[in-house]
């Protein structure tokens, strides 16, 4: 259950490429959780962390 949580969750993150190249991204609705990485993959896999994080 937990799990599907998340994946719906991060179905709704917004990323968005920065000027230096690197990426952000936050789920709206989900105040505080946001992530940003050199790579689309990095950067979700720190917002999933931020995400369970949230959860505990």
């Amino acid at each position: 259950m937990l799990l599907q949580y998340t994946q719906k969750a991060l179905e709704k993150a917004e990323y968005k490429k920065l000027d230096d190249g690197t990426w952000f991204a936050e789920i709206p609705g989900f105040e505080g959780v946001w992530a940003n990485g050199n790579t689309v993959e990095e950067c979700r896999t720190e917002l999933l962390e931020v995400l369970e994080e949230q959860e505990r």
